[in-house]
């Protein structure tokens, strides 16, 4: 989904566009990887604006709300967000911590599969799964 078509449909429903939610949406639309509110932060500052933590935290709830971003918890860090788009894993380097998506298709259908048996056994609703892994990057390595 482009930025556009994104702003066009908050609008449609009724949904401000204001300046910093154009500016927050475009910083998730560029991003590589999950960014923390502290980012955020930075890449809205060197666009010009200054809004408080709060205004970027109520902009991201409103984004968590309207399924644009998920919210990513990487090894007990601080928390991440990331557009919306297909459902991933992380590797994260021990080191210097950058993080890459992985996606494996297989791994899904039988995960898929855990959580349709968790939910028969348990009586839980609405479960979902997270998986992380860790080595070291190849610019660590060097």
């Amino acid at each position: 989904m482009k930025t556009q078509s994104i702003f066009k449909h908050w609008s449609k429903n009724g949904f401000r566009v204001t300046p910093a939610r154009k500016a927050i949406a475009d910083i998730f639309f560029h991003a590589s990887k999950p960014l923390p509110v502290s980012e955020i932060t930075i890449a809205l500052n060197a666009k010009g604006f200054t809004p408080n933590k709060t205004t970027i935290y109520r902009e991201i709830v409103f984004m968590l709300e309207q399924g644009f971003v998920n919210e990513v918890n990487i090894a007990g860090r601080k928390k991440f967000y990331e557009i919306k788009k297909h459902h991933h894993h992380h590797l994260i380097c021990r080191e210097c911590k950058v993080t890459r998506e992985v996606r494996f298709d297989e791994m899904e259908l039988l995960m898929d599969k855990v959580q349709s048996d968790l939910r028969s056994n348990t009586s839980f609703y609405d479960i979902r799964h997270s998986l992380e892994f860790y080595g070291v990057c190849p610019n660590c390595i060097s």
